[in-house]
């Protein structure tokens, strides 16, 4: 027996256009090379745009510390997210990552105690190393 073709109608169309959008979405993944080359063009810029803005920043939040700079560049990589250029969007997103890994680490120096900073050395004794 043959088989039955469906008619080209309204709803067949309205499925056959959402496929092939569904298609041509899924492709679009960025490369991880071009995160970390992405992260990499946020890091040669952030340190001339906080200097322009620490400011603008110790008039608002104080004394502009670690915490009030990450804060900063949190919001310029934030608007840099939100642009239209597909370039910046992704430069913006690798600094959204960046400051707030940051940032966490300065609010996690704040409350949680730090432990002393001794380093393993190597003893020149036949015994080897002394932790």
């Amino acid at each position: 027996m043959a088989k039955r073709r469906r008619r080209f109608t309204r709803r067949t169309a309205r499925i056959s256009s959402r496929r092939s959008y569904k298609r041509r979405s899924s492709r679009s993944v960025v490369n991880p090379l071009m995160k970390a080359v992405y992260g990499a063009g946020y890091g040669f810029g952030r340190k001339y745009v906080s200097n322009l803005i620490t400011p603008f920043l110790s008039g608002v939040l104080g004394p502009a510390g670690n915490l009030a700079d990450n804060i900063g560049m949190g919001a310029v990589a934030y608007f840099l997210a939100k642009s239209k250029n597909k370039m910046f969007k992704n430069i913006g997103t690798a600094g959204l990552y960046i400051e707030g890994a940051l940032a966490g680490n300065d609010v996690g120096s704040l409350v949680i105690p730090s432990v002393s900073n001794s380093k393993a050395t190597i003893n020149t004794s036949s015994t080897g190393y002394s932790w």
